[in-house]
């Protein structure tokens, strides 16, 4: 009883810290928000409201609208969860709600029937602080990062979608469509426009709204672990969060940032576009061997294929398997099947390059133990592998632990004790 009446008083400081909870709620031709208790908080005085995700929501007087939550038109502003309106409703549009900062737009026109916006200009709106850090001036801008930079954008001109979130029913019919504006970990800039060109040039900008580099850029990427990819004169390279140009602009392509600082690059320079892998912070290269392909990092390895055939290497550079399988997969729980080129059959390597099983099978799972509802030990890994007729039983080490066995199992058949052995 001491244990309940403690966190409930918890959950009651917690509730009286942050407020009370706001909904929409429309009265008579208008919208305002009421709390829990349906009493009204905020005047239904608006022709259209968001829903609160996070700290904030957007508010519209004036706009039209064939859905509640997506007007058109009008001018718009910000409220925050208590209340209060943070930003003025005086703005012909307000997107990327992130990090407290919303992006503002002065003179642009929405289109209700393919949803986007056009023209105008751009600028921020620090919501904490509650003024204007940027002055609508720039044709285009992006979401602020973790980082505290935002790309801006000038001398050319795009079409800019106004983000939603479609609710339909069991026939696929649109029932209802939300205004997007809280910004999730997979946006990405190119996610903003209709079509993301090469007009104009972009330039990175800090929170108090101090230009980090000139208006260099053709093209931008997104800032992950600190480093963002950016396009020159039709080739690539690196820039960091302090507008320093870490991997110069030579390369006909390059990857977003991975965890370990490092990214994948084609070289332009070489008629046969080799890749390579880049310390992205000194642009210093880590592979000593060049490939045609290379793939994504998973489990700390990725692959990569030279003359048709697939090989492994870890974030350092180092070759874990040489260029030897005409077939591989995804890493799942560390594991990945392999296709042999000289026989055509199947197999199992770990993430340190370790063939855990030999490619002397017909059938294995594409995910490593997606097929077993049980872990070995309670911990280990189960999967089964095929040969010919005979299904044999492993771990994730390659041991094999059952013989002559099935694939599956249902509750009435007896489960072997190997298989049962936590």
């Amino acid at each position: 009883m001491r244990r309940i009446l403690i966190t409930a008083v918890f959950f009651q400081l917690l509730f009286s810290l942050w407020g009370q909870e706001l909904v929409p709620k429309k009265v008579g031709k208008l919208w305002g928000y009421a709390n829990e208790n349906d009493s009204m908080v905020v005047e239904a005085k608006y022709s259209a409201v968001g829903e609160f995700c996070g700290k904030y929501a957007w508010v519209n007087i004036g706009g039209k609208y064939k859905y509640d939550q997506l007007p058109f038109g009008g001018k718009w502003g910000v409220m925050d969860f208590h209340g209060n309106l943070v930003c003025p409703v005086e703005y012909d549009y307000i997107d990327f709600c992130g990090d407290n900062v919303v992006a503002v737009n002065k003179g642009g026109v929405m289109n209700e029937r393919d949803r986007t916006i056009s023209g105008g200009k751009w600028g921020y709106y620090d919501l904490q602080q509650a003024k204007e850090i940027v002055p609508p001036e720039y044709e285009h801008v992006g979401p602020f990062y973790a980082s505290g930079v935002a790309w801006i954008h000038k001398g050319g001109s795009m079409v800019q979608k106004v983000l939603v979130d479609e609710e339909k029913n069991e026939k696929g019919k649109v029932t209802n469509v939300k205004r997007r504006f809280t910004l999730f970990d997979d946006f990405r800039i190119t996610d903003i426009f209709v079509h993301y060109n090469a007009s104009g040039l972009w330039a990175l900008i800090d929170r108090s709204g101090k230009q980090l580099t000139d208006f260099m850029f053709n093209g931008t990427g997104d800032f992950h672990y600190g480093y963002s990819a950016v396009a020159k004169d039709g080739l690539f390279g690196m820039i960091d969060c302090s507008g320093k140009i870490s991997v110069p602009c030579k390369y006909e392509e390059i990857s977003d940032c991975y965890a370990e600082r490092i990214a994948w690059v084609w070289k332009a320079t070489d008629p046969t576009n080799e890749i390579v892998l880049l310390n992205v912070h000194d642009g210093k290269q880590l592979t000593s061997s060049s490939y045609e392909s290379a793939f994504d990092f998973h489990d700390g390895v990725a692959w990569v294929k030279k003359e048709g055939l697939y090989g492994l290497v870890d974030t350092s550079g180092r070759e874990l398997i040489p260029p030897t399988y005409v077939e591989v997969g995804r890493f799942n729980n560390r594991i990945a099947y392999v296709r042999k080129v000289s026989n055509g059959l199947l197999g199992y390597v770990n993430n340190q390059g370790v063939q855990i099983a030999e490619t002397e099978y017909n059938q294995v799972p594409v995910v490593f133990g997606h097929a077993s509802p049980f872990r070995y030990n309670g911990n280990h890994i189960l999967s089964w592998v095929q040969k010919e007729n005979d299904i044999v039983w492993i771990d994730e080490q390659g041991d094999k632990l059952v013989k002559g066995s099935k694939k599956m199992f249902s509750l009435e058949d007896v489960i072997p004790n190997e298989l049962w052995d936590y």
